[in-house]
């Protein structure tokens, strides 16, 4: 019988995780192997030449030397061991050679076989034993006829063995099913369902990538191994003495089977398919082999091989990771920081970065707080693209990324926003400065990333401010990769300033961008007042009214400290039907904030220093309007616009006046008395306009 040559151990196990995972390193558990008692030893000398066999007639055992062998051979049958998943016959084999050995089994009978071996393995298990001892099936090597041989797993040596221990096993258990046992149906419904993902699969690739992967298939077909414990996918076996890796795709499977695990398993393989044998060795060698993993454990940037199988598995099923919506991390990452944990070392992160890039609807839940939705970009990849890009052989979530950018081109430019919406976020602080060096404080400070004209806001909510001494923080919101901080002072000026942040740091890292240069603060040159009323005043004694029109442009002053601008004093010229009235005023305005004259807060006019009228005009307008200026910015003017019935704000005042007036007597002799004159009402219809010009 022809055979797979050299002694084979498991490499590089994966692992399937659906209903949930160990998070945390189980504890080894205490040795089972003092469990089994065995019958009595048969001990036989295997001889040097090749294909040679042993017999031992009182277990029904036959065992194969494919490449020869030197040594002892022992078997003994198991009396009493540990539970087995299956029915059965159990037989301890104890070799002293170094060649591969193999269990041959005679499967004339019709009856379906399974080989079991209890020890220590590699790999992740989805349970509490962990790297410690069980059952795990070993699947067929060769079939020969009716013979079915397996390789098997003697105990031996690993450097990288967590506890120092011996892996592989000398226990080993043959059970055999009949075709119409229901395990026998579900393995075939098990294979079934392979087949139609692996269709569903193929369906998706472009002609080049399908042939590869047609290939590589057709190279050594998927073996099937069930068991009742942990589901796993084997995709190599190593030979023990330096002979190097063999390709040995197996899907274990317990039964009975549940979908998303069958999708999970077949998921590992469909990946293997698609990076080849020494990027998925790759993958497989720095997972996490001798403890407990799953989704939010904190496995490292550099290992991706859970999370390539929860992408095909959401692909194939439309859930992975634990059976998340892999377009929604709110599902995952809710009531988490990237400030306390790095995001892209989570299991099940990549998973969802990867579904970004099929995603079809434009708002995302923010993670952070379910209840919000945000704008995000969108690539719209189809699945088969997005296999292209696994096809590279990216082992890491860093080296994934550069794989996505060089295969996007310029689109790459959406992936700060898409990686920012799922948690690649970073908190960054630095110091603002104006050209001479002076610190710029209370500016508004805003993280933002322009794609293709639209504007993405880094902060969900809140505003930033720097300090004085011109320092600021922001937490857990700048973007990954190229982008901006847009800095608005209190002028209204606004700088944007590129930024760009490594996407290797870590998310908890904050980012030091040192002293960032804005523009100056505008100073002012001049401030014009124009005032401009038409209208009536109307007085009692003797019943007059006077018709006005005034119009003046003034030269505001700047006063330092006070915030306030004073006019010069003008001279209005009042037309009457009685003669001249002349009346002098005083115009002033008064700002809350210098810096920002958007904030005019009062405007009076005095005159002839008896009375003031106060102009409350940043308070309402004529019609009660909240801001009663218009505004318009033209390069480095600001100008200020009020119209209204003045009146509104005068009527209610009173005005006293005295005069010298002539009278004439009955007799027709005059005389000349002081007349007393009450304003009654003030009715102006005007304009109020103020121009800052800035140096």
């Amino acid at each position: 019988m022809k055979s797979q040559v050299g002694i084979f151990i498991i490499l590089l196990i994966s692992l399937i995780f659906f209903q949930r995972c160990s998070k945390d390193n189980p504890t080894e558990p205490k040795s089972s192997i003092s469990k089994f008692k065995y019958g009595e030893k048969n001990t036989y000398r295997v001889e040097s030449t090749p294909y040679s066999f042993v017999h031992d007639s009182a277990t029904g055992v036959t065992l194969s030397f494919p490449e020869g062998g030197s040594g002892n051979v022992s078997i003994s049958k198991i009396k009493s061991s540990p539970t087995v998943p299956v029915e059965g016959s159990g037989v301890k084999i104890e070799y002293s050679g170094d060649t591969p050995i193999e269990l041959v089994v005679d499967t004339s009978d019709g009856n379906s076989v399974a080989v079991l071996e209890y020890g220590a393995f590699m790999g992740c298990f989805d349970d509490e034993i962990g790297g410690g001892e069980r059952w795990l099936e070993v699947p067929r090597n060769e079939v020969n006829g009716s013979n079915i041989a397996h390789t098997l797993m003697m105990p031996f040596d690993l450097s990288k063995s967590s506890s120092g221990k011996k892996l592989g096993s000398n226990n080993f258990w043959i059970a055999r099913l009949k075709p119409s046992a229901d395990k026998t149906e579900q393995k075939v419904a098990v294979e079934l369902q392979v087949l139609s993902f692996y269709k569903q699969f193929l369906a998706t690739l472009p002609t080049s990538l399908k042939n590869i992967v047609v290939s590589r298939r057709d190279r050594r077909f998927l073996k099937f191994a069930f068991v009742d414990n942990s589901p796993l996918y084997t995709g190599f076996w190593l030979r023990v003495f330096g002979k190097g890796l063999t390709f040995l795709p197996t899907l274990h499977i317990p039964l009975p089977p549940k979908n998303q695990t069958v999708a999970h398993e077949t998921g590992h393989y469909f990946i293997h398919l698609l990076v080849g044998d020494a990027a998925q060795s790759t993958l497989e060698g720095e997972a996490n082999l001798f403890s407990g993993h799953g989704v939010l454990d904190e496995v490292g940037r550099d290992v991706i091989l859970e999370d390539l199988a929860y992408f095909m598995e959401y692909f194939l099923t439309g859930a992975g990771a634990d059976a998340y919506n892999l377009v929604e991390p709110y599902d995952m990452l809710k009531g988490k920081s990237p400030q306390k944990n790095d995001f892209p070392s989570y299991e099940g992160f990549a998973a969802h970065f990867l579904a970004q890039l099929v995603r079809t609807n434009p708002t995302i839940r923010e993670f952070s707080d379910g209840s919000k939705f945000r704008k995000i970009s969108l690539i719209k990849l189809t699945y088969g693209q997005v296999f292209e890009i696994i096809s590279k052989g990216a082992t890491g979530i860093n080296e994934l990324r550069t794989n996505i950018e060089d295969y996007l081109g310029k689109r790459a430019n959406r992936l700060p926003v898409i990686a920012h919406r799922i948690g690649w976020r970073y908190s960054v602080e630095g110091k603002l400065v104006d050209p001479k060096g002076s610190p710029v404080g209370n500016a508004i400070i805003k993280p933002i990333k322009v794609v293709d004209g639209v504007t993405y806001q880094g902060k969900l909510e809140g505003t930033c401010f720097s300090r004085k001494d011109g320092t600021f923080a922001i937490t857990a919101e700048a973007f990954p990769g190229k982008s901006i901080l847009r800095i608005i002072q209190t002028t209204g000026d606004s700088t944007d300033v590129p930024i760009e942040i490594d996407w290797n740091k870590l998310t908890t890292e904050k980012i030091d961008l040192g002293t960032i240069e804005v523009k100056p603060i505008r100073k002012i040159k001049t401030i014009d007042i124009r005032v401009s009323y038409t209208g009536t005043f109307n007085e009692t004694y003797p019943d007059t009214i006077y018709n006005f029109n005034h119009e003046r442009t003034l030269e505001g002053i700047y006063n330092g400290g006070d915030f306030t601008i004073s006019g010069n004093t003008i001279t209005a010229t009042t037309k009457t039907t009685k003669g001249v009235y002349n009346q002098t005023s005083n115009i002033s305005v008064s700002f809350d904030d210098i810096t920002s004259p958007m904030k005019v807060f009062r405007f009076s006019i005095n005159n002839d220093a008896l009375d003031t009228y106060v102009n409350a005009i940043i308070k309402e307008s004529a019609v009660g309007q909240a801001v009663p200026f218009s505004y318009s910015h033209r390069d480095k003017i600001y100008q200020f616009t009020y119209y209204g019935n003045i009146s509104n704000y005068l009527s209610s005042l009173t005005h006293t006046n005295t005069r010298s007036e002539e009278f004439t007597r009955s007799d027709g002799s005059t005389f000349t008395a002081d007349v007393i004159y009450k304003l009654i009402s003030y009715d102006s219809q005007g304009s109020i306009g103020i121009t800052v010009e800035f140096e």
